[in-house]
């Protein structure tokens, strides 16, 4: 299966000689994305490389462990998500987005401001033959006249960047039904969050450098 043009074409602005592939998650087989080949981590990169990697960075390629076991909790509790409108602001590759339209989501909307993780989520719900919407500015979104509840928002590895905390506000003044996974983040602390709930992860592929952050710490509103 050859790889969707707009992404390999971003890919290599990345890694000239970067590849992408389908990939059947460790946790969520059913679930196949486009993510960097396993090979293009194997060698040492050039100063050159790492500023290329620096300067295009394609966080959409990756599957990060967030992602990855958000995915498989919002299967294994479909009763989290079904029948309702889910947001999943920061998509990335789209793992939760897709896991919550398997899970029987009425309506699912990947949000992320990059354009190229919008293509790869779009992608990736078409390998995993899901339907989404897709949004690149979660200010923008609007309910629909026929929503009856308040939509579930979704974040997952979204606040290792401490910018991103004045987010979590923002997604209370939308809905009062927030989870929120992370793998780096182990104190944040909120009145409106129960506290977390810890699970093994992997980031796919794997890479050095990352190996720490292979917990999901679960943060949920209170009920």
């Amino acid at each position: 299966m050859s790889a969707p043009l707009p992404l390999q074409n971003a890919i290599e602005q990345m890694l000239p000689d970067a590849e992408i592939t389908p990939v059947a998650l460790p946790l969520c087989p059913d679930i196949r994305l486009w993510l960097l080949s396993g090979q293009a981590l194997e060698r040492p990169l050039s100063a050159d490389e790492q500023i290329s990697v620096q300067s295009h960075p394609c966080y959409w390629a990756f599957c990060w462990a967030s992602g990855h076991r958000l995915a498989r909790y919002l299967l294994d509790h479909p009763e989290i998500v079904r029948g309702k409108t889910v947001i999943d602001v920061g998509c990335g590759s789209g793992v939760a987005a897709i896991a919550a339209a398997m899970a029987g989501a009425r309506r699912v909307i990947a949000c992320d401001l990059d354009q190229d993780a919008l293509i790869a989520t779009r992608e990736n719900a078409r390998l995993s033959r899901v339907s989404l919407e897709l949004l690149d500015d979660f200010f923008s979104w609007q309910p629909e006249p026929d929503d009856i509840s308040e939509p579930l928002i979704l974040a997952a590895d979204l606040l290792y960047d401490r910018s991103n905390l004045a987010l979590v506000d923002a997604f209370l003044e939308r809905s009062s039904d927030v989870l929120i996974a992370d793998s780096r983040i182990k104190d944040f602390s909120h009145p409106a969050f129960s506290a977390p709930q810890a699970y093994d992860s992997s980031n796919e592929p794997q890479s050095a450098g990352y190996d720490e952050f292979q917990t999901m710490y679960l943060y949920r509103t209170h009920p």
